[in-house]
């Protein structure tokens, strides 16, 4: 029997979902179903924890190894050793959380989105147009996005319709009005 987290792994070594499934003798879907089956672990809260409680334990034996070296024989790289183990432990259990991330994603959160000069001076066509933000979306899908479907053009000239505006050909480009 295939371990799945052998195939999740060779995934994450930079293997295609083919490449994988040839190396280990299963099919693609075996392949899909170990790397679901790895998410689904891995959403788990209770396994999460557990694998960071083994994480934090090898840093601490690691951590003591280099400690004992760097007193024993006042080793600069040990000492190195040791205190990048201790803070990645640290911060692997919240005890050295990086204050600056934290600020910085509450700032940005909180912080006003600006638009750019161009952004600004579109919307002021728009709004000189009539083009309501519907209308607007519906065109960048249809330029911008190349969706060309019926639904929205359709979409597109009910809403020209309402500002008195000439239906858009399926094969025109957006037009200035």
């Amino acid at each position: 029997m295939m371990d799945p987290s052998n195939l999740v792994q060779a995934i994450a070594d930079g293997l295609t979902l083919a490449q994988a499934a040839d190396r280990f003798g299963v099919s693609i879907d075996e392949v899909r179903a170990a790397q679901k089956e790895a998410l689904e672990a891995f959403s788990n809260g209770e396994a999460l924890r557990l694998e960071w409680m083994l994480e934090s334990k090898r840093l601490a034996a690691c951590g003591m190894r280099f400690y004992q070296i760097a007193m024993r024989d006042n080793d600069p790289q040990a000492a190195t050793i040791f205190l990048k183990a201790s803070e990645r432990r640290a911060t692997l259990t919240g005890a050295n959380a990086p204050v600056g991330h934290s600020l910085s994603i509450m700032y940005k959160q909180a912080a006003e989105v600006q638009k750019t000069s161009t952004e600004r001076i579109h919307d002021a066509f728009d709004a000189v147009l009539g083009i309501s933000m519907r209308e607007r979306q519906l065109l960048d899908q249809r330029e911008l996005d190349g969706d060309k479907s019926p639904e929205v053009l359709a979409e597109i000239n009910e809403l020209r319709a309402q500002r008195g505006k000439l239906p858009m050909a399926a094969d025109d480009h957006e037009s200035a009005d």
